[in-house]
């Protein structure tokens, strides 16, 4: 896995910024390659606006379709492990072993998402009915439905 140090916007990769930083190895107190330039204010409204463009089409997309496209995440992340956890414990200062379980809870957390969405009635509306008579207060009656919101 190469790391770029570049900005994409959409799919084109971006070059117009001036500031730049570069990681840091906190166990050995120095800064790591490679250098990132930091995002322009044009470079983020572009970036904001082809995610407002993608929206409607992307809600547009099955639960499964959804699902698969998590999964997909998911398994990039699986096949780039190595690479990761090297990165991460480089800028981390944090162990190997603690690298891997924040990215297997990653990729749980993406693969249980997936599986919930999958299933094409994981927002339908549910209703509590009031209860006048609970106490110590009365409950009000009350309908939740989840939905997604990017």
């Amino acid at each position: 896995m190469q790391i770029l140090s570049t900005n994409f916007v959409g799919f084109t990769a971006s070059y117009i910024g001036t500031k730049s930083f570069k990681a840091f190895n906190p166990r050995l107190n120095q800064e790591i390659e490679p250098q990132f330039w930091e995002a322009t204010t044009e470079e983020i409204q572009e970036t904001m606006d082809l995610a407002r463009k993608a929206f409607p089409i992307f809600a547009q997309k099955t639960g499964q379709s959804r699902a698969d496209f998590l999964r997909e995440i998911a398994a990039l992340l699986e096949k780039n492990r190595a690479a990761l956890i090297q990165r991460y414990t480089l800028e981390s200062g944090l162990t190997v072993q603690r690298g891997n379980v924040e990215l297997n809870r990653t990729i749980g957390q993406l693969e249980t998402f997936a599986k919930t969405i999958s299933v094409e009635n994981w927002n339908i509306l549910q209703q509590d009915a009031a209860d006048a008579e609970r106490l110590p207060t009365p409950r009000p009656a009350f309908q939740k439905i989840a939905f997604p919101l990017g």
